[in-house]
């Protein structure tokens, strides 16, 4: 508890001039004084000596009014000399005073945003997190899905056909022009490409065909018009048909055509796959020695194989359309957490994720391809060789799920929504969280009376202190209700343009006989005014 400070007139010729005292009490001590009278200042100075350092605003603001900071005295007997604490500049001062439970300054965010405070984040996040570890069932389902998806990816890339028995099937005849076995193996793969470049050809005829067939049509079509001055009724009713019947097969043509290149597309597609994986398996064998007998099932195995690895796409297709196709919604069991006056809730009908999140999920357990919305791209970017398998980690998607929930989580002050609560609403309930906080410390004040009423400074902020009883309280304060009732032993009148006094003990004294005090002026503008409101109030004339 800080019990004096002392100041130097650094302007004054008298070198006996003695050097200003300022007494504290240890419970509850009120600055006042007028508009840019050093109130701030001293609070600041207060503020600081208390974390051990002087503020730069602090030395100059003093140093322009021909002060310097030389001490402060403690109850407890011990000296803070001006020379033993370190200096720091203002946005320094403005951090530490922020992070503070001590403290509550004139711009201090928590008045109005005690929503984006670092602390209310963090409990955000550690609820979202025990919800979801309290509550696992209903995410497991989603977990479950990405590490079926996951499994099936590298079942795919590396596993093997049951048909192929790869160490008994590829047994060769040495034949008389002295083929290897990779030129073997390799004869299958080409021939799953000259059966995928025949489907190719024929659609490409049929595409030229179609082209053809529509030129005729619409040639068909101008004939037609060109001999308009023939017709009659039947004529332009059997004319209307042929049109319609044209029309039509020209759309069905149109439709035939793209599914067959999306049919070549997806055959392509699972060729690409197949390939890589298919080599892979070649390559494990190559070295082996097979010199006994002819090739036997290995084509009809091949093809087995080629099969099953289309059907295995198809399934991984169904789940990669289930996992980014459909809204993941989460409806979590009642679950509140109290904090200090706060209270952190989920939403009552459920959390939607999109499907943007799901591939965010995906990246963490697999190699992201630049087209995520593209399985088989999926598919390539893990088949590469130069790509390390990831595991798969259940931790670090529960966190990523923990972390988008936090945009998903209300928080409520005596059961109202918060981002609902007025200016004023939000200040008071910034300033009990902070005083809630703040335990047993020493509390510094700046104008708490900010963004509030006069009945909610009356029937709130007294009552918080008056509650630190035991600690020393510094108020900075224009109020009249904080600075007279709430019973402050000791008064200071901060006013920094007095030469003489700068910073001078003040009295409260509301007897109308006597007159006013610095404090009854600047608190209330005087006994005369305060009388005047009093009747007024009263309803008398």
């Amino acid at each position: 508890m800080i019990k004096a400070i002392y100041f130097k007139k650094t302007d004054s010729l008298d070198e006996s001039e003695g050097l200003i005292k300022i007494d504290f009490v240890r419970h509850i001590n009120v600055i006042v004084g007028p508009k840019g009278g050093g109130k701030s200042t001293l609070f600041d100075l207060l503020a600081s000596i208390k974390n051990g350092y002087l503020p730069s605003n602090v030395i100059d603001a003093l140093k322009n009014h021909g002060l310097e900071f030389v001490k402060a005295e403690e109850f407890n007997g011990e000296t803070i000399l001006s020379s033993t604490l370190s200096k720091k500049n203002e946005k320094d001062k403005f951090n530490d005073f922020y992070k503070r439970n001590d403290v509550i300054f004139q711009d201090d965010p928590i008045k109005k945003d005690l929503n984006k405070s670092d602390d209310i984040e963090k409990e955000k996040y550690n609820y979202a997190k025990e919800i979801v570890q309290k509550q696992f069932d209903k995410v497991s389902n989603i977990i479950n899905r990405i590490q079926n998806f996951y499994n099936m990816i590298y079942s795919l890339i590396n596993g093997s056909h049951n048909s192929i028995n790869w160490a008994n099937t590829f047994n060769f005849k040495k034949t008389k022009d002295d083929l290897n076995i990779i030129s073997h193996l390799n004869f299958s793969i080409s021939k799953f490409k000259s059966l995928k470049d025949i489907e190719t050809k024929n659609i490409n005829k049929i595409i030229e065909n179609s082209k053809e067939q529509i030129g005729l049509m619409k040639s068909f079509k101008e004939n037609i018009d060109l001999t308009s001055v023939y017709k009659d009724d039947k004529f332009n009713s059997d004319y209307q048909k042929i049109l319609g019947n044209i029309i039509e097969n020209h759309n069905q043509l149109t439709q035939l055509l793209l599914n067959r290149n999306k049919l070549t597309k997806k055959i392509a597609n699972v060729f690409d796959a197949f390939n890589i994986a298919y080599i892979r398996q070649i390559n494990k064998i190559k070295e082996l020695d097979y010199n006994n007998q002819g090739l036997k099932t290995f084509e009809k195995a091949s093809k087995d194989y080629f099969a099953n690895f289309a059907k295995q796409i198809i399934k991984l297709k169904k789940i990669f359309y289930e996992l980014t196709n459909t809204s993941l919604e989460i409806k979590f069991d009642k679950e509140e957490l109290e904090h200090t006056f706060l209270t952190y809730k989920m939403p009552q009908d459920g959390v939607k994720f999109d499907d943007d999140f799901i591939y965010d999920l995906l990246k963490i357990v697999l190699n992201t391809p630049k087209s995520e919305k593209d399985l088989y791209r999926w598919i390539h970017e893990n088949q590469k060789e130069t790509k390390s398998k990831k595991d798969f980690d259940q931790n670090k998607i529960i966190n990523k799920i923990s972390k988008e929930l936090v945009n998903f989580v209300q928080v409520y002050a005596d059961g109202y929504d918060y981002k609902t609560l007025s200016l004023g609403q939000r200040s008071i309930y910034g300033i009990k969280y902070k005083l809630k906080r703040s335990n047993n410390q020493d509390l510094f004040l700046d104008q708490p009376e900010d963004n509030l009423d006069n009945n909610t400074i009356a029937t709130t902020i007294l009552d918080l202190i008056q509650e630190r009883k035991e600690q020393q309280v510094f108020i900075v304060t224009h109020n009249a209700n904080i600075g007279i009732l709430s019973n402050p032993e000791k008064v200071i009148v901060a006013d920094l343009n007095n030469k003489i006094n700068p910073y001078q003990e003040g009295k409260i004294s509301l007897d109308k006989n006597s007159n006013d005090t610095t404090t009854t002026f600047y608190l209330e503008g005087g006994f005369k005014y305060l009388e005047a409101r009093y009747i007024k109030a009263k309803g008398e004339n």
